[in-house]
């Protein structure tokens, strides 16, 4: 658990910018902003007693207290009615102990029959208090350069039961937006995400923009793909997911979320991406779970936002459960020129260069490479501990041309 604790000096670099701003609640604002916090590479929640040190500013001189604030996430309420013909269309920016952040984002006051009659709240409303959603399931992914395996992704997991697709693109420049055009009757909406080494906010971004959607959100990667223990049935695997981890739960705590381990593959002996997708190429991998992905209930979310980009700080009321009935395949080490093209993005959590010599051991790093894209001779037979062809049969069944798996519906 992550102490609340904001009692060493505020540290924020030249490099500290508020980037964007979101506006979905019509209570209070949320503001992201880079480079701000009190110890380097520590995630934290800023304690009660510290918020008083933050403010939002708008248009330069009107403030509003941060109600809540984790990682790159602040929330601030809005300014009253009077004001906000002045400051809409004007900068939005951070104070800190006096000191305003340099800003990219802009403030747009909500319509005045939506202005609340007093900004307070949480950003999101228990399922009491919330009209049914539009989803029952959505996925949320941050991706860079991953057009060649999302079709293999999405039908995967819109097979599973996903309903609609949340992709945030970090500055992909490969054919990702032709490639999510095709994909449009899976209901897949793309949100531009440049800023580097912004994934926690990014989820916390998602979970706000979909809240007023969807019920549950899955959170994995696109080289993760949820394995359940069950097979074809309806009307959704993943709601036969919720169902059989909601019998868990103990006492009067509500299912919250629901995390899976994950099992990490290696290259598998492949020198090349196999054609017919990961799932059929990589099956070989180590034989302990590293980590964990989650499956999170919107509504259940702690006004921080607070995620660890595996799980979400969840209210009081709600219970986290690990699920017996589902991992998640990890095709982490790949085939190495796939693997070396997005090596820069292997450094640990805060560190934009990877090439610095930071938190080496990370689990973000690859183990005994550090910041060296340089082949290990034998790298093909790395990370292969157990022979795990599951996944890869149960695809086949549903996606393949024939049993050997010639081809596949995403190629």
């Amino acid at each position: 658990m992550l102490t609340p604790s904001y009692q060493k000096p505020l540290k924020w670099t030249l490099t500290g910018i508020v980037y964007d701003v979101l506006d979905l609640t019509h209570t209070d604002i949320t503001v992201f902003a880079k480079g701000i916090r009190n110890v380097p590479e520590v995630q934290e929640v800023v304690s009660a007693e510290s918020l008083k040190d933050f403010h939002c500013i708008f248009g330069g001189f009107y403030e509003t207290p941060v109600i809540a604030a984790a990682q790159e996430v602040f929330r601030c309420k809005h300014p009253p009615g009077s004001i906000t013909s002045y400051v809409s269309g004007k900068k939005i920016s951070l104070k800190v102990r006096g000191q305003i952040i340099p800003s990219l984002a802009f403030y747009h006051a909500p319509k005045s029959s939506q202005m609340p009659a007093a900004a307070t709240g949480d950003p999101l409303p228990s399922s009491s208090t919330q009209l049914e959603k539009q989803y029952k399931i959505c996925s949320c992914t941050m991706i860079q350069n991953g057009a060649k395996f999302l079709r293999e992704w999405v039908l995967y997991h819109s097979h599973l039961g996903v309903e609609k697709f949340f992709l945030y693109d970090n500055n992909s420049d490969d054919e990702l937006e032709e490639v999510v055009a095709t994909l449009s009757s899976f209901n897949v909406t793309r949100q531009a995400w440049p800023w580097v080494k912004t994934q926690e906010a990014g989820f916390s971004h998602c979970a706000l923009q979909a809240q007023s959607q969807c019920t549950w959100m899955l959170y994995t990667d696109i080289d993760e793909f949820l394995f359940p223990g069950y097979k074809r049935s309806s009307p959704s695997i993943l709601e036969m997911l919720i169902d059989e981890t909601l019998k868990k739960t103990a006492g009067n705590a509500t299912l919250g979320q629901i995390q899976m381990p994950c099992l990490t593959f290696g290259p598998t002996g492949l020198t090349d991406s196999p054609a017919q997708g990961v799932t059929q190429g990589y099956t070989c991998r180590l034989k302990q779970p590293e980590r964990h992905k989650s499956m999170v209930l919107l509504d259940s979310i702690t006004s921080s936002l607070q995620n660890a980009i595996h799980h979400f700080t969840l209210k009081p009321a709600f219970q986290t459960v690990v699920s017996t009935q589902a991992v998640v395949n990890h095709y982490k080490y790949q085939a190495w020129a796939e693997f070396q093209s997005k090596f820069h993005g292997r450094a640990a959590t805060y560190v934009v260069d990877w090439t610095e010599d930071r938190q080496l051991t990370s689990k973000d790093r690859a183990p005994n490479l550090g910041n060296k894209a340089v082949k290990p001779a034998d790298w093909e037979t790395q990370f292969c501990e157990v022979q795990d062809y599951g996944l890869r049969d149960y695809t086949r069944e549903l996606f393949a041309s024939d049993p050997n798996g010639t081809y596949m519906a995403w190629q």
